[in-house]
């Protein structure tokens, strides 16, 4: 229930006014208490906020059957100040070049002492001195080379995945210079160092998982599923996790041969079934459901680490404030950790709330503590405070992630120094597990929090945790009895556009990122409950061109979405024109995603030339530079969708406005696809699987 603490026994309408409108409308969805709604809202207009009171939550964090709702004036926690200080003006919008987050860019050598950190945003590659604490080199790449993943081989020989440029960089094990690139696949992601091998593993995106020499020479490739991130050697086996699915392949390097797929598991919070109302009717799903596996990392011993998301599957409103649900008080989009065994064995944590944009996850030398990095941006200055808007680094016993229930609450950074969740007094990470060999140094029992943007995590040969943060760009030692910051380099990235895209706003703390993940998609079909599913679009390769905008062509312009959408559904602040033009272009910046080449050229030819007759009608819609007329059409599908572009679509599994496609093929039965999709009735199943490997190349 609601206590009130103050002068409200003798309030003025005024006052009771000011209540309403502030702390009420979170109420009214739990309790209607419309009488106290009609009898004060003649006075909500024509009084300003006065008085001095409080409000109280007594309901002791207990979980209601209703989905959590709140209101665009419910204030984030219960303190209500009806008396703030003005706003502060909003800071100068900054335009710079800059890179969707990705996570996952920094590794500690060795030797203990050695860091590298990749720099995707300045397109270079930094050698650090974690004892001297100075930039021991830095290497300056291409534009657009797109450094991420980093891994050491046996020799001392550094290799970096360039994410941009398709290719491996290799830096000798003495200076720590450029030595040579080699081109790799389309997309690279993942990588690692098979020891017993010798021999680099990198996973792409494309589906190649490439088998190369760490000193030289061409690669040798096996397909395997698209979409694939992380690389862990297990043994006699590869881990490989896949990005939007949040799945794992177990691989067998000798027999080159999938094993087995296991999707991560869901929290306990997410397995629970619940029944869910649209205007379609109900339908009964798991209350959430795990996916965008931003990394996964190894164990020392065994096992694997993966960071993933967890999402809500409860239909999505387009009311102000409707972007919410009913997994923990409002979570839409969250984190959760899965760690695995050296059985491979899963096991899942519970849901993190308030965990926006987990894009990495690093594991102690004990395998007893795990660090995760929220990319969480706040330029807003006028934004409501939450949690997460401090806390960019959360630090947890892998006994209190193998153990905990349902939620979990980070809970807010005090400015100095924060306790690792479920650690003992004396470190560890918390009770359970062997004794750790002597090499290895005691676990953090506390931490601080970095002071900038933290897109990567590691410890060091002394177990102490590092964060590197992208703007400015710093590594920072985050434990120890005194701060440590070491400059990376000075040139600023600060971009207003890329900071409100990864700006979690609203009580589900959902940021533009928590559903387009690289400025891509997350690959799932959401559930509006006036609407139905609606497939989320990627946002890459000149998105900005294709308006109108949305499956149902209802946003005329990206100004329209960051008003309804961000704003208003979303619960983030109101933009100025300058604002959302920052938004505009840095959406625009996001290039398209590079297919890997097709081993059957002729077959191309084929599909190309299919698409383009005049009898097929591929091409009456999917024409111009974006293969899109910008038209709504019905192809058979009841009523009239935004013709999507086909660029990078082999990308973008499921196909079609409400995901019905697992497959590009599968987009041409029926009735998934629609009776009047172009005419391919005619087309044979070779000469369909011609036209989809054309697709595959776009």
């Amino acid at each position: 229930m609601l206590t009130l603490v103050g002068g409200l026994g003798s309030a003025s309408l005024c006052d009771l006014a000011t209540f309403w409108r502030k702390a009420i409308p979170m109420r009214l969805r739990y309790k209607s208490q419309v009488c106290l709604a009609l009898m004060l809202l003649p006075a909500v207009a024509a009084c300003s906020g006065h008085g001095s009171y409080e409000v109280r939550d007594d309901s002791n964090g207990s979980r209601d059957d209703e989905p959590f709702t709140p209101g665009p004036d419910d204030p984030p926690s219960d303190d209500v100040t009806p008396n703030a200080p003005a706003p502060t003006p909003a800071p100068p919008v900054k335009t710079n070049a800059a890179t969707p987050i990705s996570g996952g860019t920094l590794t500690v050598l060795a030797d203990g002492r050695t860091a590298v950190a990749s720099d995707p945003d300045r397109d270079k590659v930094y050698v650090v001195d974690l004892t001297q604490k100075k930039v021991m080199n830095t290497i300056s790449l291409s534009v657009g080379d797109e450094p991420g993943r980093v891994v050491e081989d046996a020799a001392g020989r550094v290799h970096v995945v360039l994410r941009g440029a398709g290719a491996i960089a290799t830096l000798s094990s003495s200076s720590h210079t450029l030595s040579q690139r080699r081109t790799v696949c389309g997309a690279p992601r993942g990588i690692a160092y098979d020891k017993a091998r010798d021999q680099l593993v990198v996973a792409c995106l494309g589906g190649e998982l490439a088998q190369m020499a760490p000193s030289g020479g061409t690669s040798s490739h096996v397909m395997l599923d698209k979409d694939l991130r992380d690389v862990v050697v297990m043994g006699d086996r590869y881990l490989i996790s896949r990005f939007k699915t949040a799945s794992l392949l177990t691989f067998d390097p000798i027999s080159k041969s999938v094993k087995s797929r296991v999707d991560a598991p869901l929290s306990p919070m997410a397995k629970t079934k619940q029944s869910f109302k649209t205007f379609e009717g109900l339908y009964e799903a798991n209350t959430g459901a795990a996916g965008v596996a931003y990394r996964m990392v190894p164990v020392r011993g065994g096992g694997a680490v993966m960071l993933h998301q967890e999402a809500s599957n409860s239909p999505l409103s387009t009311r102000e404030g409707g972007y919410t649900s009913n997994l923990c008080k409002g979570s839409t989009v969250g984190a959760a950790v899965t760690t695995i065994d050296s059985q491979v064995t899963l096991r899942s944590s519970g849901h993190f709330q308030n965990l926006p944009l987990p894009v990495d996850v690093a594991v102690s030398a004990s395998g007893k503590t795990i660090a995760i990095a929220s990319a969480a941006s706040d330029v807003d200055p006028n934004a409501k405070q939450s949690p997460f808007r401090t806390r960019r680094v959360t630090v947890i016993a892998r006994s209190a992630v193998d153990t905990t229930g349902d939620c979990m609450f980070p809970p807010a950074s005090d400015g100095t120094m924060d306790p690792v969740i479920g650690a003992d007094s004396q470190g560890g990470g918390g009770s359970g597990g062997s004794t750790p060999p002597d090499d290895v140094p005691p676990d953090i029992i506390s931490y601080r929090q970095p002071s900038g943007q933290t897109t990567a995590l590691a410890f060091d040969g002394n177990g102490r945790l590092i964060a590197q943060t992208r703007e400015p760009a710093a590594l920072e030692i985050l434990s120890g009895t005194e701060p440590v910051k070491i400059a990376l380099d000075t040139t600023s990235v600060a971009d207003t556009g890329h900071s409100f895209f990864h700006m979690p706003v609203g009580v589900s703390a959902l940021a533009c990122a928590s559903c387009h993940p690289e400025g891509g998609e997350d690959g799932r079909a959401w559930i509006f409950d006036t609407l139905g599913a609606r497939r989320t679009q990627s946002l890459r390769g000149g998105w900005g061109d294709t308006g109108p905008f949305h499956w149902d062509g209802d946003m005329k312009d990206i100004s329209q979405i960051m008003t309804d959408v961000f704003s208003s559904r979303m619960g983030g602040p109101a933009l100025s024109s300058d604002q959302k033009l920052s938004v505009v272009n840095f959406v625009n910046s996001i290039a398209n995603l590079k297919p890997s080449p097709s081993s059957d050229l002729a077959a191309v030819a084929r599909g190309k030339a299919l698409f383009n007759d005049d009898e097929v009608a591929c091409a009456t819609c999917h024409s111009g530079p974006q293969l899109t007329n910008n038209k709504s059409m019905n192809v058979g599908t009841k009523k009239a969708f935004q013709v999507p572009s086909l660029r990078g679509v082999a990308f973008r599994a499921p196909f079609m406005h409400d995901g019905c496609a697992s497959t590009l093929s599968a987009r041409f039965d029926k009735t998934c696809g629609g009776t009047s999709h172009g005419k391919v009735d005619q087309l044979s199943p070779a000469q369909l699987a011609d036209l989809v490997t054309y697709l595959e190349t776009l």
